[in-house]
């Protein structure tokens, strides 16, 4: 590590040079007039100019009228507070506050006010930061009566604001950075710095992952940022610690070793997974921007009718202002759009309503996962279809059509083709839930795949299941081995991803090289029989 942590030209950069490109120049300059100056009362501006570089109106500024550039006083104000020069074992506080300021705090754009957020301002770190440095704490005005007090320094907050922003805290949105990254002096830095500023990250991030003793992070950051964190926290904690494309996860061991105990045995979700709007909007909206509209708008001339039962399709046309010819085959003719209609059958199965509890999602999860590894869904209509694996018809995809309630077709002695299965009742709606899921529409190859969202914060038993449907249908076992490889042509994010998601599962021993995931022999022992 470094002998400071926050220098003296660091510092002086965060000011506007004014007249100087280089901010610290000023702060050179002034330093050697002014030491020349005391050492030589008498010396002309011509050889104050000469030994400092600076221009005349300087000279004069600084000698004649006595003023200081804002670059060095605020090194002044920073030295009074010992912000600057700050060697690595007095970091504590800024340490603190930079954890704190990069979880639930902010450092202004604009003037480098620094607040943070907190749940009760006597009792937080970031309070006994601010009176340690002797900056003091006060509560400021958030706006939201119903949010978590926000605080920040008494005095000179511009000061620790650019102190923490040399250490490498941003200002303004964090998630306006591209290149955001952890503050460099963690690389370096002490085992007790780094193990504190990831308790702090813990304290004001991690959730605890559904039915696990696990942790989660959920960070709409670079994919770099993540993986940093991910490695700062797997050093810190000694276990394994994993970087997704939406967070980082905290396997149960490390949350262990870091003294963490949040588990939640669940179940902690009874909210349904599929959003019916995202259902609605897979359909062409006809007449309507958006075909959600349609749904509404449907409903809401089915109630008026429901409460006046007399009225025709004129005069519910006229009373609710819309077209007759529009809503003419919704009341007489018994009709609806055809989103409501998918709407309605997907309600019927259960699907658009199920949890991750539900023996309808254990179904929908599998599915999509077969999508994923050995299926489609076609672009124009929805349709999905799976190709048997090397189980033939006793595949795990008629199982889970099963389930899902869905009559399905084997097709077998398809010219050379592996035999198929398609869904014969109800096709087009089952396609549209797997797509809302995040199962890919159209040919695979022609994508960016990405693992579907709902698996970062399901609970084990769905991840689980995604992963050995996954493997039944794609790993490769290898003669007098025991390791297994999944080899696809897919972007490389995407086998990353499920790389991690495989070794999350399997508890580690999975490794994503050039083309080809790799299943250590421990690691396909831990999953069991999936070839």
């Amino acid at each position: 590590m470094t002998d400071t942590v926050v220098s003296e030209v660091a510092f002086a950069r965060t000011y506007d040079g004014g007249d100087y490109e280089d901010a610290w120049a000023a702060v050179e300059q002034y330093r050697r007039a002014i030491t020349y100056h005391t050492d030589n009362p008498d010396a002309e501006i011509a050889t104050l100019m000469r030994v400092s570089g600076a221009s005349r109106n300087s000279i004069v500024s600084w000698i004649t009228d006595g003023a200081t550039p804002p670059p060095v006083k605020g090194l002044y104000t920073a030295y009074d507070y010992s912000v600057v020069t700050v060697p690595p074992e007095d970091i504590t506080a800024l340490n603190v506050l930079a954890a704190h300021a990069l979880t639930a705090g902010s450092i202004s754009e604009h003037n480098y006010q620094p607040t943070f957020t907190v749940d009760a301002p006597a009792n937080s770190l970031a309070a006994n930061a601010l009176e340690l440095l002797g900056f003091g704490c006060q509560e400021l005005e958030n706006g939201a009566a119903d949010s978590n007090p926000t605080i920040g320094p008494a005095t000179d907050a511009a000061i620790l604001g650019r102190a923490l922003t040399v250490l490498g805290v941003p200002t303004g949105n964090k998630t306006d950075y591209e290149d955001l990254s952890l503050p460099p002096y963690l690389h370096d830095a002490p085992d007790p710095v780094r193990r504190q500023f990831v308790d702090i990250y813990l304290e004001n991030r991690a959730r605890p992952k559904a039915g696990s003793a696990g942790l989660i992070i959920t960070e709409d950051r670079p994919q770099s940022y993540r993986e940093m964190l991910a490695e700062l926290i797997e050093s810190v904690a000694g276990e394994r610690v994993t970087a997704t494309k939406h967070g980082v996860t905290i396997s149960a061991d490390a949350a262990r070793s870091l003294g963490i105990d949040r588990r939640d045995d669940g179940p902690t979700y009874d909210e349904p997974v599929i959003d019916p709007d995202a259902f609605a909007r897979t359909y062409q909206g006809g007449g309507y921007d958006d075909p959600v509209a349609a749904v509404e708008e449907y409903r809401t001339v089915m109630d008026y009718a429901a409460d006046h039962p007399d009225a025709g399709s004129q005069a519910i046309a006229t009373a609710l202002d819309l077209p007759r010819s529009r809503i003419r085959t919704w009341l007489e003719d018994d009709g609806s759009p055809d989103v409501v209609r998918g709407l309605e059958t997907a309600r019927e199965y259960g699907w658009l309503v199920a949890t991750y509890d539900d023996p309808e999602f254990t179904a929908l999860n599998t599915l999509v996962a077969d999508i994923f590894s050995g299926g489609s869904i076609t672009d124009e209509t929805y349709v999905p279809s799976f190709t048997l694996n090397h189980r033939g018809e006793d595949s795990h995809v008629l199982d889970a059509l099963e389930l899902a309630g869905v009559e399905y077709q084997v097709l077998v002695d398809r010219d050379g083709r592996a035999d198929e299965v398609r869904p014969t009742t109800d096709a087009s709606v089952l396609g549209r839930v797997l797509a809302v899921l995040g199962a890919p529409v159209g040919p695979k190859a022609n994508q960016r795949l990405s693992l579907p969202g709902y698996l970062e914060d399901a609970p084990d038993e769905i991840r689980e299941q995604f992963v050995y449907a996954y493997l039944e249908n794609r790993a490769i076992a290898h003669e007098g081995k025991e390791t297994l490889t999944i080899r696809e042509d897919r972007n490389q994010d995407y086998l990353e991803s499920l790389a991690a998601l495989i070794d999350d599962v399997a508890g580690g021993g999975v490794q994503f090289s050039e083309r080809d995931i790799v299943i250590s022999a421990d690691a396909a022992r831990s999953l069991g029989q999936v070839v």
